[in-house]
C-alpha cells in the first residue's frame, strides 16, 4: 500500500469466496509526529556507541510507529437491502478486527450505502 500510486489501492470485496461486485478502497497517509531523529531508537552497535544509550528494540534498523486502520463507509453495496447485514473484518499479524455491523433499518440506517465509523490501532 506505501509503494502503490497516491498510497491507495482498490481491492474486491468478498463474500464465500467469491467476488460480489463490490469495491473497497484502502489508503494510507505518514504523518510526522515530530520532527526529532532521536526520538527513533534502534539496536545497532553503532547507535550505542554513539549515544550511548540502550534501547528496548530487539531488531536493529528499524522505524518504529502505529497503524490505524480507519473504516468509513461503503456505497451502493450490490445485495438485497432487506436481507443485508455487513461488516468489515480485517486480519493483521494473526489477528481479526471486525467493524459494527450494519443492516437496513429504514430512516436510521442504509445497508446498502453503510457507515462503519470503526478505527483499530494496531
Amino acid at each position: 500500500l506505501l509503494l502503490s500510486p497516491h498510497r491507495r489501492k482498490e481491492l474486491p470485496i468478498m463474500y464465500k469466496g467469491r467476488e460480489t461486485g463490490a469495491f473497497v478502497t484502502l489508503s494510507c497517509s505518514i504523518g510526522e509526529w515530530t520532527s526529532e531523529l532521536t526520538s527513533f531508537q534502534s539496536n545497532t552497535e553503532n547507535d550505542k556507541k554513539d549515544n550511548n544509550e540502550t534501547t528496548t528494540h530487539k531488531n536493529g534498523g528499524e522505524i518504529c510507529g502505529i497503524l490505524v486502520i480507519i473504516i468509513n463507509r461503503a456505497f451502493d453495496l450490490p445485495l438485497d437491502a432487506k436481507t443485508a447485514v455487513t461488516f468489515v473484518k480485517a486480519k493483521f499479524a494473526g489477528k481479526e478486527y471486525d467493524s459494527n455491523q450494519v443492516y437496513d433499518y429504514p430512516g436510521y440506517y442504509d445497508a446498502l450505502n453503510p457507515i462503519y465509523d470503526s478505527a483499530f490501532t494496531l
